[in-house]
């Protein structure tokens, strides 16, 4: 594993973690974590792919570990700046690294959303051309509508409007405190609340709308989902993925048949990654014998 420092545009830095195969590689990886996750959790992922042999690299989001900005209450920031500070400087960047790889975003959770959004802007940033698709691991709307029953609706309803009062009371999220997604500044939690209610983007302090750069990405989108995850079911998958209507949409769901050995959820299956490093990288390889 090599670490690459990045300077952004706003004075802050963040940390790649590139992972790279022993043979030549069969194209480059860029993977976003989950809301609160550090790039560090998903090391035993990482070393799989790159022994299926992809390039991987790994970027540490702003306010986590590995990234200058560590104080979430006086440093506030949200989708805007992730977007469009951190993954529009260091995405390009990774590309430009590797100039004769094929690309694809990777993201899981919060961070599949991310990696939705961040390749729906990349037509405008003249990007989109190797890009070759995007991956959401456990990745979907996070909207209450979207779950499959009243009563989980209901409960996540209440959750998400109790997490958007302390937000706003506080002026932060205190997440390492009551055990949900760590410590976390006002804004990136408004506009996670926002879409949770809504079931559309309304991001902090920005003129793009994210709603149509959805609805015109054409690239291939893979949603694997985990059966019995309570976070993001495949219901929530479904949901984000009816929003793209000119994507050639994928979606897969891991079942207990496929990992009886071990207990996955929404975020153990890193530490057991093979079944979904082997969706992914089946997924990969079709898209490469199809281009």
């Amino acid at each position: 594993m090599q670490p690459l420092t990045i300077n952004l545009p706003d004075g802050h830095q963040t940390v790649v973690q590139l992972h790279s195969p022993i043979d030549k590689s069969q194209g480059l990886i860029i993977f976003i974590p989950a809301l609160g996750v550090s790039v560090d959790y998903y090391k035993d992922f990482a070393k799989q792919l790159t022994n299926s042999g992809f390039t991987f690299a790994a970027i540490e989001m702003r306010g986590m570990r590995h990234s200058s900005l560590q104080d979430a209450r006086r440093d506030n920031f949200g989708y805007k700046e992730i977007l469009e500070t951190d993954l529009s400087t260091v995405v390009p960047l990774l590309i430009e690294r590797y100039p004769k790889l094929n690309v694809w975003l990777c993201g899981h959770s919060l961070g599949g959303q991310l990696a939705l959004l961040h390749a729906s802007s990349l037509i405008k940033n003249g990007y989109q051309s190797r890009v070759r698709g995007i991956v959401l691991i456990a990745g979907g709307s996070n909207h209450y509508q979207s779950l499959p029953s009243l009563l989980k609706r209901c409960k996540r309803y209440l959750g998400i409007n109790a997490i958007r009062s302390v937000n706003a009371i506080l002026g932060y999220f205190p997440g390492h405190i009551l055990g949900f997604g760590g410590r976390q500044p006002k804004n990136l939690i408004s506009d996670w609340t926002y879409e949770g209610l809504k079931g559309r983007y309304q991001i902090r302090n920005t003129e793009i709308d994210y709603n149509k750069l959805l609805e015109s990405l054409s690239l291939p989108v893979l949603f694997i989902s985990i059966e019995g995850d309570l976070l993001v079911p495949k219901s929530s998958a479904e949901r984000l993925a009816s929003k793209l209507p000119l994507a050639e949409v994928s979606k897969v769901e891991l079942t207990s048949r496929e990992y009886s050995n071990h207990v996955l959820d929404h975020f153990r299956w890193s530490k057991y990654p093979k079944p979904i490093v082997d969706i992914t990288t089946n997924w990969l390889v079709d898209l490469k014998r199809q281009s």
